[in-house]
């Protein structure tokens, strides 16, 4: 089948075209240059002419055409010799490929290792707490003492009617003070306090309640006796403040108490931390009254006192007359002989036959 003259060379100019925009080839560059029918004059001048009295191109013009359009050089047919080198040149690009990709890697740098981490430093032995010293078994050893305040004495009294707790105590930097008095110091409880020697210079107790009459005298009598400047501690003990006369609230008023005739009662509490001649530091007056103060002064705790008297009519008893003498050196002294029952019940045991 033979295709015409018009047809193939109409195929010829539409396949020039569509190389021209697929490739851009510059040998058809003239195609892209010149519009409208200048185009179809620039391929008609590059064609080769027709085979003679034909009118139609042979399979080699064709070839010849096609080859001059996309610019390949002509081309013998392909051996099978040829095949195998060019798939040897293939497989030789890529092992060079996979060799370039090989050196890349070596040459890249390894990734730096972190720094090894500093031994840890073993921790230190724990020491354990000191034992505690074992306490004391010597009769004067006495528990520890909170320190004084720096530029003071810190106070506290508890003063308790009967119903309240029945108290009337002394402390001086949470020290009780030793105090003694009849009738289990029922009534007032007085301490003074000289600022100068820092020392306690009394410590009685007035039974206002069981004589009224003779201890209101003996107290008002040793608070106007005190000079301008004593600190003195007043605490109430079961009862007898309802028996106070003017001459005591008088002589209390010197130290800074605020006490009137329309607050005695019976078995109330009543504290006070007042100065002779000047003002009270503490005051209070209640069932159970607890009143606590710095005195301005370093204050000494004073030792305890030596055991009361005996009062009249009591006998004191002591050792029996045997427990005196010393035994003779190299003596035996025996065993006394048990004294005999009292009781009426008790019998001697029969003789054994």
């Amino acid at each position: 089948m033979t295709i015409s003259k018009g047809r193939r060379r109409s195929g010829c100019l539409l396949l020039a075209i569509c190389a021209a925009a697929c490739f851009g080839h510059p040998r058809l560059s003239f195609l892209t240059a010149r519009p409208g029918p200048a185009i179809l004059r620039g391929v008609r001048h590059s064609l080769p002419p027709l085979a003679a009295g034909t009118g139609e191109w042979t399979p080699e013009e064709e070839k010849s055409v096609m080859d001059t359009v996309l610019g390949r050089a002509p081309s013998s047919q392909t051996s099978p010799l040829a095949a195998e080198i060019r798939l040897v040149r293939q497989q030789t690009q890529e092992l060079i490929q996979e060799i370039r990709l090989l050196r890349q890697s070596i040459k890249a740098p390894a990734p730096q290792a972190a720094p090894p981490a500093a031994p840890a430093r073993p921790a230190a032995p724990v020491q354990p707490p000191p034992a505690a010293a074992p306490p004391s078994s010597f009769a004067t050893a006495s528990p520890p003492v909170a320190a004084p305040p720096a530029d003071g004495t810190g106070v506290r009294i508890v003063s308790a009617g009967f119903e309240d707790g029945n108290a009337a105590d002394f402390y001086l930097n949470n020290r009780k003070v030793d105090i003694r008095g009849q009738a289990d110091r029922r009534g007032v409880n007085v301490m003074t306090i000289d600022p100068v020697t820092q020392q306690v210079t009394s410590r009685k107790a007035y039974d206002v309640w069981g004589d009224p009459a003779n201890e209101n005298t003996r107290l008002v009598a040793d608070l106007n006796s005190l000079p301008d400047g004593r600190i003195v501690l007043v605490a109430m003990k079961d009862s007898g403040m309802e028996n106070f006369d003017n001459s005591v609230l008088n002589a209390l008023r010197s130290l800074g108490s605020s006490l009137s005739p329309a607050q005695l009662k019976v078995r109330e509490g009543y504290a006070l931390i007042g100065t002779k001649g000047g003002s009270a530091i503490a005051e209070m007056q209640s069932g159970r009254a607890e009143i606590e103060a710095d005195i301005p002064c370093l204050v000494r705790h004073p030792p305890p006192l030596p055991p009361e008297p005996a009062m009249p009519g009591q006998t004191q008893f002591g050792a029996p007359t045997w427990a005196q003498q010393a035994p003779a050196p190299g003596s035996f002294q025996a065993a006394a002989a048990p004294a005999p029952s009292s009781f009426p019940t008790a019998a001697a045991p029969p003789p054994r036959s």
